[in-house]
């Protein structure tokens, strides 16, 4: 099914003629009725407001076979807009390879084919490993497998959006033994010009690292081979690495050391000569003797943190080690952490860890939770202690039973990666989470918290409540709330206690009372109400009007005009008022953030506008006349730079068109274009997280729900969602 297709002909651009009027009355005045708490709907439930997941589960296109084992191994770039993943069973003959997205928004692509790099020598299952710079620009990929397990790494740089192999297939000197598997594990520097490049299977599986650093796009080797002092047996060094940002500190997990028990060596940088800082790290509080501490390692950017991965603690329960730096001296911070939430014994957490840049978020990856289904735990640093935030990490859509989520994970502030190497049968797969916290302010109707708009629908013949999840033109998610009675209205849908999930709030029609409902995603966390409002205020806005990042409501009082707002927290109204007077016959017409300010201003029908600072009005003005049967359609940031714009539409033509915004000033005017006359719009929104807000239509004859993605006074890309039953109705959204 196809969305309305915009036809650029025809438009009477004339009729967005641009008129300078007087300022607009205000008068101020009177007041609300108190507002009285009452419960509503029921209890009150635990809201949570931590990493959730963005858009369908990633597995790259162009594979060979069937056991691909996408998801082995993952990394992101700082800004969390660069993501790639590792296969290392790839074709027929286990080459291996790696895959790359970018997020543009919210929306996650491939970009390019796979990568394969030239020059192995058999089945060097490239992708067990990989790594890549902070800009993104910068990849390594490890082929552990290569030349009969001697192993070898490639190196991948992108310009232009276009990847390419960069030298030749890096394999370090000295290796002892014809079994190194050099690559089993990798990292780079920030800048990309420093890679360190684990062999767990060197010297008959004591393993070594070794460090290569490029100047002018060359690869070599810097200094022999790094084996670190007091290992025990066959400690399998290499088996996990990590590097600070500037590449002078390095950490080297050995989960075969003293006979499994683990470890992990921490290598510092000078001159160009690397030595080992202190004894080996091992952690206290392990329970049992085949612990494998050092089979996941991770580094903060300063590399004053490093936290270990032991999957095998406690019966293969698994936990992780915090170590803290200070003045060159290395000691454990606190307890193992051992995620709650677990379901089953044989868990394995750590086998895979990650750290922000910051070092006060990690992510841990215990792939055999709940029958191998796989999970990640996010831990959070406070004061020097660690909390576990929110519940384990499991994403949905996982296809042919245990994806062993957790195999690997990556994270950078606000973006975190999650492989499942077994999902469908092997084939493999990758999860992102983010922050709702992070998400662009033109989401406004995000229920699920992934920085993307999400459609609201209610089906008028049972008055049941369901939501579309939306990623760009794609529908990768559906769910329901149930069912409310008739009387029961939603009118508004935007985020009231700042966890970055939209709220529902309702009114009922027979008593003007109100009703929130704080939603966590398909959860109805909390609930609460207030008494009865007098059926002559009407709600006509729903904005962020103090800058607090939670949802107030604006009131308008017909028979007097006057304009009231209530300033929200959560189920709460801690301060309401009457901000001014519209003159008789006047109406709202729309709420947004003209001037950038990050508080709310108020439209008019016509054409003017309030620029509010809470309940303080700082200035009016008009900002042009509508003429020739243009009506407002829906406000939002049709161009991306933070401040509200005007969205037209013409009923007799289904023309539509834009006013872009600067305050009380009309930067520009322009037409998206016709469409016939059964599309209605439905709202707008911020459907594919890219800080621009969206179109939503409504074709009223068959059902069709279509979406025009904009970029300023352009319609960059337009489709069809789906096709739902006339019964099924959107509930109005507006990205302001």
């Amino acid at each position: 099914m196809r969305g309305p297709s915009p036809r650029m002909t025809g438009i009477d651009l004339g009729s967005f003629r641009l008129r300078r009027a007087c300022r607009m009355p205000l008068r101020r005045g009177g007041a609300i009725a108190a507002i009285a708490a009452a419960a509503l709907f029921g209890p009150a439930q635990p809201s949570l407001a931590d990493f959730v997941q963005q858009g369908p589960k990633l597995v790259g296109t162009g594979a060979v076979g069937s056991n691909v084992v996408q998801g082995t191994s993952v990394a992101v770039s700082a800004d969390g807009n660069t993501a790639i993943v590792g296969g290392p069973q790839d074709d027929t003959n286990l080459a291996g390879a790696v895959w790359v997205y970018t997020r543009s928004g919210g929306v996650w692509a491939q970009q390019g084919s796979k990568l394969v790099g030239t020059g192995a020598a058999g089945g060097a299952h490239q992708g067990n490993s990989v790594a890549v710079s902070a800009d993104g620009n910068t990849a390594i990929v490890g082929g552990p497998f290569d030349n009969t397990q001697a192993g070898a790494v490639w190196v991948f740089t992108r310009s232009g959006g276009v990847w390419s192999q960069q030298g030749s297939k890096l394999v370090g000197t000295g290796a002892a033994g014809s079994f190194a598997q050099q690559g089993f594990s990798v990292a780079l520097s920030a800048d990309g010009n420093t890679a360190i490049v684990g062999g767990p299977g060197d010297s008959t599986s004591v393993g070594a690292v070794w460090v290569f650093t490029r100047s002018g796009g060359v690869w070599t080797q810097q200094g022999a081979k790094l084996v670190g002092s007091g290992g025990a047996g066959t400690s399998r060094q290499g088996n996990s690495v990590a590097l600070s940002a500037d590449g002078n500190t390095a950490i080297v997990g050995g989960s075969g050391d003293s006979s499994q028990a683990g470890a992990a060596w921490v290598y510092t940088r000078s001159g160009g000569v690397w030595t080992q800082q202190g004894g080996k790290l091992v952690g206290s509080g392990a329970v049992g003797s085949l612990v494998h501490q050092g089979a996941s390692a991770a580094l903060s950017a300063d590399g004053n943190t490093a936290l270990v991965g032991g999957w095998g603690d406690n019966s293969n329960a698994g936990a992780a080690w915090v170590f803290t730096r200070s003045g060159g001296v290395w000691t454990q911070q606190g307890s193992k952490l051992v995620g709650s939430g677990a379901v089953g014994s044989f868990v394995q957490q750590g086998v895979s860890a990650a750290l922000s840049a910051d070092g006060n978020t990690a992510i841990v990856g215990g792939q055999t939770d709940n029958n191998a289904t796989g999970a990640a735990w996010v831990f959070t640093r406070s004061g020097g202690v660690w909390t576990q935030q929110g519940s384990k990490l499991v994403g949905t859509g996982a296809a042919g039973g245990g994806a062993q989520q957790g195999a690997s994970v990556a994270l950078s502030d606000n973006t975190a990666i999650v492989g499942g190497n077994s999902d469908n049968l092997g084939v493999g797969a990758a999860w992102v989470f983010v922050l709702p916290s992070a998400a662009p302010r033109t989401a406004t109707h995000d229920f699920n918290g992934d920085w993307m708009s999400d459609i609201l629908w209610r089906d008028a013949n049972s008055n049941a409540l369901a939501m579309w999840m939306l990623s760009g033109l794609q529908v990768w998610g559906t769910g329901g709330y149930g069912i409310v009675a008739s009387n029961w209205t939603v009118i508004g849908q935007h985020d009231f206690d700042g966890d970055g999930f939209a709220d529902l709030l309702w009114r009922d029609a027979n008593t003007g009372s109100l009703g929130l409902w704080l939603l966590n995603g398909f959860t109805v966390a909390q609930t609460g109400g207030f008494g009865a409002q007098d059926s002559t205020w009407a709600i006509v806005g729903i904005a962020d009007f103090n800058n607090d990042g939670k949802a107030d409501l604006l009131w308008h009082h017909a028979p007097t005009g006057m304009v009231g707002m209530w300033l929200m927290n959560g189920l709460a109204a801690p301060q309401t008022g009457v901000v001014g007077t519209l003159p008789s016959g006047w109406a709202i017409a729309g709420t947004g953030d003209f001037d950038g300010d990050g508080n709310a201003d108020i439209l008019n029908g016509a054409v003017g506008i309030w620029l509010m600072n809470g309940m303080q009005v700082l200035q009016t003005g008009t900002v042009g006349v509508l003429a020739n049967g243009w009506g407002i359609a829906g406000t939002g940031d049709f161009n991306g730079d933070g401040k509200s714009d005007i969205l037209w539409y013409r009923n007799t033509t289904g023309a539509t068109g834009a006013w872009l915004l600067n305050g009380l000033q009309v930067l520009q005017t322009g037409a998206y274009g016709i469409v016939a006359a059964n599309w209605q719009i439905a709202g707008t929104g911020d459907y594919d997280g890219d800080g621009k807000s969206d179109i939503l239509w409504r074709d009223t004859s068959v059902g069709s729900v279509g979406l025009w993605l904009i970029d300023g006074l352009q319609v960059s890309q337009f489709g069809g969602l789906g096709t739902v039953g006339l019964n099924w109705q959107i509930q109005g959204t507006n990205a302001d």
